[in-house]
């Protein structure tokens, strides 16, 4: 999917390079999370540059199954998923990687030739460099990249476009709870149209002997994935705090049809956190072998699906799945209000 370098352009909605407020809601996070029982940290903060990277690798990894099913959904049903998109929309595309989930969404719409304006909103900026590279041979393509966050986005373009396709790949939805996805999902909804497209990933319910190795794979990216979040807070909290001596750890949850990830420090630890307005110091002390959970990742059975449309405003158009029933792009249209 290489070709000649073209520059594509991009705005800036949201810069967390020097922005206090992020800052500091980062930090007010992390110490709402070490203070709570469990001890637990947001899993939106995997995502700096170091942590995007990091996650596009695991992406790749043999044990990472959701990226192979929904390859093999997106790559043999892509004509059939345009169909549904109709004509002269924007296509925007929530946290869109390196674009290869995407790539043959857009190169079907090309070839049908389909009115379409695309925008790919990241919070990171570095993910639009290898997202740009990779999508380098789409003759024709409208490209204008936002860098926000995803309700940033939205809210950006829901003036600009009298029709929307919103493209949520991959499963990053199984970062929210049941509760907190419906949440998510209604904000969504506030930014479309009635009858709006919404392409959204759900990774379906299976075996733990196939959901445990996705998130805890043999290469140990996972875990340099997981641990990064520690080097961030590090970076952007002043913490002092003893990296070295955490690990990671996923388990599945089969009351919730959950898969859990943790740090767990091998050793009694104190860390501090400096607070970026007051320059103040939070401490917490951890004791050998407590867990801080990072991220929960739920999976998702057909009435889960159901229950989630009816909730945000929508309803279930079609849903595509892979060839051993792993996962589902589930497309979904936008009911009146």
């Amino acid at each position: 999917m290489a070709g000649s370098q073209t520059r594509y352009p991009i705005l800036q909605l949201q810069d967390h390079s020097n922005d206090l407020p992020a800052l500091q809601s980062f930090y007010r996070d992390v110490v709402k999370g070490l203070e709570s029982i469990p001890k637990s940290l947001p899993s939106r903060y995997f995502y700096d540059d170091r942590g995007s990277e990091l996650f596009q690798k695991i992406t790749e990894l043999d044990e990472y199954y959701p990226a192979s099913c929904e390859r093999d959904i997106l790559s043999g049903q892509s004509e059939n998923i345009c169909r549904y998109f109709g004509d002269d929309f924007g296509l925007i595309e929530l946290g869109p990687g390196d674009g290869h989930k995407s790539y043959h969404i857009l190169q079907a719409l090309l070839s049908r030739n389909t009115s379409f304006r695309y925008y790919p909103v990241d919070i990171s900026s570095g993910a639009m460099e290898p997202l740009q590279e990779n999508i380098q041979d789409l003759q024709g393509l409208e490209f204008h990249g936002l860098v926000g966050d995803y309700e940033t986005g939205l809210q950006y373009l829901a003036g600009r476009e009298q029709r929307h396709v919103v493209l949520f790949l991959g499963s990053s939805i199984g970062n929210f709870s049941l509760s907190e996805s419906a949440d998510f999902l209604r904000r969504i909804r506030m930014s479309l149209h009635e009858g709006d497209v919404l392409l959204i990933g759900f990774d379906l319910v299976k075996d733990p002997s196939i959901l445990i190795p996705a998130y805890s794979d043999s290469a140990g990216v996972t875990a340099e994935f997981n641990l990064n979040l520690l080097e961030r807070i590090k970076r952007e909290l002043n913490a002092e705090l003893d990296a070295e001596a955490f690990i990671h750890h996923a388990a599945f949850n089969p009351r919730n049809h959950a898969m859990e990830s943790f740090l767990i420090s091998t050793e009694k630890q104190r860390i501090s956190i400096q607070d970026p307005v007051s320059g103040l110091k939070s401490f917490f002390d951890l004791a050998a072998y407590e867990s801080i959970q990072t991220e929960t990742s739920q999976k998702y059975t057909g009435a889960d699906l159901q229950d989630l449309a009816c909730k945000s405003g929508f309803r279930i158009e079609a849903d595509f799945m892979d060839s051993r029933g792993f996962f589902t792009d589930s497309l979904w249209i936008a009911d009146a209000r």
